[in-house]
Parts: structure tokens; sequence; C-alpha cells
């Protein structure tokens, strides 16, 4: 039981440590509606660029073009849902963790596929072009909503983590 309890402590010093170190203790309404319209409009730039995608042109073989093709038909339905999640959330206190990692897990997920379809491009199409606006795309997510959300996100998880501690027996 002592074991227990001085882990809960370890933990709690360390989120703490976290929740410092990340800044405030929770991000104001302006920065969760920035960071949300960051996302929103890296998804609908996603799908303008992946629209240009044309796998007709593609020399190279089936069994690739099926592959690439069924990754961006999977990634194209994921931005469609997290757009019509996104649209539903109008009130940023109702954001939490669950919805947090979702979005973060779209938009990595996004940027991978980018960034994936980018390099197989050139190699079946040699449109050097839309394979650099891919890799820009990627390049943009990297130092934009990615690495925002994931703060968000560690943010919102010690704020759990620290919630849930007070609920602990002795507090």
């Amino acid at each position: 039981m002592k074991s227990r309890a001085a882990l809960l402590v370890l933990v709690v010093t360390g989120l703490s440590f976290f929740s410092t170190a990340f800044g405030q203790d929770s991000p104001s309404p302006t920065q969760v509606r920035s960071l949300l319209a960051d996302c929103e409009y890296s998804i609908r730039r996603f799908e303008e660029i992946t629209d240009k995608v044309d796998f007709s042109k593609w020399k190279t073989d089936s069994d690739l073009i099926s592959a690439v093709q069924a990754d961006l038909t999977a990634s194209r339905q994921l931005a469609s849902r997290t757009k019509q999640n996104m649209a539903e959330i109008r009130n940023p206190s109702r954001l939490n963790t669950t919805i947090w990692l979702m979005l973060y897990d779209a938009i990595i997920s996004l940027d991978e596929t980018a960034s994936s379809l980018s390099h197989f491009l050139l190699l079946a199409t040699r449109d050097h072009a839309l394979a650099t606006e891919l890799t820009n795309f990627s390049t943009a997510m990297m130092t934009g909503p990615r690495p925002k959300l994931r703060e968000m996100l560690w943010e919102q998880a010690v704020n759990d983590q620290l919630a849930l501690s007070k609920c602990a027996p002795g507090n």
C-alpha cells in the first residue's frame, strides 16, 4: 500500500512538473479556437491538394497504385469524419482528452499520408509540382498544428491526471 502511495506522489509530482513546463494550467478559449481553426484549415488544405492526384496517370505497378489509392481514400474519409466531429464542437470547454487525441491522430495521419504520397507520386508520375505541394503541406503540418496539438494533448492529460489524483483516498 505504501508503494502505491509513493508511486502516486511521484506521478503527481511529475505531472505537476509537466504542467509547469508546458505553461498555464489550461489553454484559453482563444488559444483553443485558434488551434481548431488551424486544424480545420489543414484538413481542408489536405483535401484540396489530394483532389489533384490522378491515379490514371501513374506508371507503376498496379498493386502499388491500389495500395496508395486505398491509403489516400482512408485518409480522405478520416479528414471528412474529423471535419464533421469538429463542426459539432461549439464550446471549447467541451474538448476533452479523447477529442484532442482523435484530432492529433487525424492530423498525424494526414501528414504521413501527404508525405508518403509525395514520394510515390514522384516515382509514378514525375509530377514535381504536386509532389512539392504535398511536401510543403507536410512541412507546414510539422511546424503548425502538429506540435501545438501535441502540447494541448499533454496539457489536457496532465490536467486530467491532476484532477484524478485529487480523488485518491487521503486527499
